[in-house]
C-alpha cells in the first residue's frame, strides 16, 4: 500500500433564535429520543450515504461524569432514528462505565463503525467495532474490542476509514496523537505503525497534539497538528507516505495552510470533497483543499471549531463555538472573503454537525448541568452544490424537514 438513540416527546419545540446572521427567522428544535441524562459527551456524528449520520455519544447519570454509557445512535436523513438499528435506534456499548469515546470512523456505504475510546485521561485505549446494525463486529480483534498497545494509551484522538485500512493516531508520548497505526477495519490486525517525532510538527518548545487524521485519497494520508499559540509555534498539515512518516521528496507536498499563523488547524474529507479550518485568536479560516493545496479562506467568527463538513467540492461549513459559548454555522464557498453565519439558538450547547442532504443537522444538548437532552437543530446549506432554496419546513411534529 502506498502512502494517507425509547422516550418520546409529545412536541416540537421551536425556538425563536433572536438576531440570526443568516436567513432563519425561526430555527427548529428536534429532540433525539431516548439520549437523556446527566450530561450528554459526543465524540463524533459521520453522515452515510443515505443522508443520516452514526452518532456515537457518553451519557452519565446525574452528576457522577466517572460513570457513563456510551451509546451509538444511527440517525436517518430527516433526523429520526433508524428502529433497525441496535435497539430501537440505540445500541449501548457494554463496556466498562469509565471508558469515554474519543473518536469515530465509519464506512459511510454499510454504516459501520468504529469507536476510539479511553480510560481516563492517559489510561489504556480500545476501539470497538459495530456492524451496520449496531452489533459488535465479532471478527474484529477479541469479540469486536481492539485493546490498543501501551504506546496508544490515552486514546485515539482520531480515526479514518477507507476500504481495506482504519488511521489510528492515538497515545499521549512523545506527543498527543503522535503514535500512528494502520489496521485492518475487519479483524484490527496491525498493517503497519509508526511514531512521529513532535520535531516533525513544530520547533522545539512548541506544545504539539494531532487533531484530526484523513484518507484524502487512495495513496494519501494527511495529519493535522495543533500548537501552542506563540511566538515561533504555528500549526501544519503533514502528508504521510506508507511508512506514516512525513513525505518528502519526491511525493505528494503538504498542503499549505490558508493561515500560516494559525494555532491549531483541523482537515475533513467527505463524498471526496476535503476542507481545511484554522483558528486563531482573532478569526477562523474556512478552506476547500484540492490538488495538493488549499484556496484562499474565508474568515469566519473566532472560538473553538466543533465540527467541519464538506459541501462539495470548493465548499465548507463549520461549527464554531464563540468564547461566550455561543455555537455558530459558517458556510463559505470558493471567492468568499466572509462565511455566511447562522447561529444555533442559545439554549442549546452545540456539539457535532453533519450533512444530510440539503440541511446541516447540529447535534446539541439542552437543559440544566446533571440534566441534559440530546437535540438536532437543522440549518439550510446555502453554499455550494446541495445549497437549499426553500426554508425548513415539514408536516411532521418530530422531523428536522430533511429528507
Amino acid at each position: 500500500m502506498r502512502g494517507r438513540f425509547v422516550i418520546g416527546f409529545i412536541a416540537l419545540c421551536v425556538l425563536l433564535a433572536g438576531p440570526v446572521l443568516g436567513a432563519l427567522a425561526a430555527q427548529v428544535v428536534v429532540p433525539i429520543p431516548g439520549l437523556t441524562g446527566g450530561h450528554i459527551q459526543v465524540a463524533g456524528a459521520l453522515r452515510t450515504n443515505d443522508g443520516g449520520a452514526i452518532l456515537a455519544s457518553r451519557i452519565t447519570n446525574g452528576g457522577d461524569s466517572s460513570r457513563g454509557r456510551m451509546v451509538v445512535a444511527r440517525l436517518l436523513a430527516d433526523g429520526a432514528l433508524s428502529l433497525a438499528y441496535g435497539s430501537e435506534g440505540l445500541s449501548t456499548l457494554r463496556v466498562s462505565a469509565q471508558l469515554r469515546p474519543t473518536a469515530l470512523a465509519i464506512d459511510p456505504a454499510s454504516g459501520e463503525a468504529w469507536i476510539g475510546a479511553r480510560i481516563g485521561q492517559t489510561g489504556r485505549g480500545e476501539i470497538i467495532a459495530l456492524n451496520g446494525n449496531g452489533a459488535r463486529r465479532r471478527s474484529f480483534a477479541n469479540e469486536g474490542v481492539l485493546r490498543l498497545p501501551a504506546a496508544d494509551d490515552g486514546g485515539p484522538v482520531a480515526l479514518a476509514w477507507r476500504q481495506g485500512a482504519l488511521l489510528i493516531a492515538a497515545g499521549e508520548t512523545p506527543c498527543r496523537g503522535c503514535s500512528l497505526s494502520i489496521r485492518d477495519p475487519r479483524t484490527g490486525r496491525l498493517i503497519t505503525s509508526s511514531t512521529l517525532s513532535p520535531e516533525n510538527l513544530a520547533p522545539s518548545g512548541c506544545h504539539v497534539a494531532v487533531t484530526a487524521a484523513v484518507f484524502v485519497s487512495v495513496n494519501a494520508e494527511f495529519l493535522t497538528t495543533r500548537t501552542a499559540a506563540r511566538s515561533g509555534c504555528a500549526s501544519l498539515i503533514l502528508a504521510l507516505g506508507s511508512d506514516l512518516q512525513p513525505v518528502g521528496s519526491p511525493g505528494p507536498p503538504a498542503p499549505a495552510l490558508p493561515d500560516p499563523g494559525a494555532s491549531a488547524s483541523v482537515i475533513a474529507t467527505s463524498g471526496g470533497a476535503s476542507c481545511i479550518a484554522t483558528t486563531a485568536p482573532s478569526h477562523t479560516g474556512i478552506s476547500p483543499y484540492a490538488t495538493g493545496s488549499a484556496g484562499t479562506a474565508a474568515n469566519a467568527p473566532a472560538g473553538s471549531l466543533t465540527g467541519l463538513v464538506p459541501l462539495g467540492p470548493g465548499s465548507c461549513a463549520a461549527l464554531i463555538r464563540t468564547p461566550r459559548g455561543q455555537a455558530t454555522v459558517a458556510q463559505m464557498t470558493s471567492g468568499d472573503a466572509h462565511a455566511l453565519t447562522d447561529r444555533v439558538p442559545p439554549a442549546v450547547t452545540a456539539l457535532a454537525m453533519f450533512r444530510c442532504n440539503q440541511h446541516l443537522l447540529v447535534v446539541g444538548a439542552t437543559g440544566s448541568a446533571g440534566r441534559q437532552s440530546a437535540v438536532i437543530v437543522p440549518v439550510p446549506v446555502r453554499r455550494g452544490k446541495f445549497a437549499a432554496q426553500a426554508s425548513i419546513a415539514s408536516a411532521h411534529p418530530l422531523s428536522t424537514g430533511c429528507h
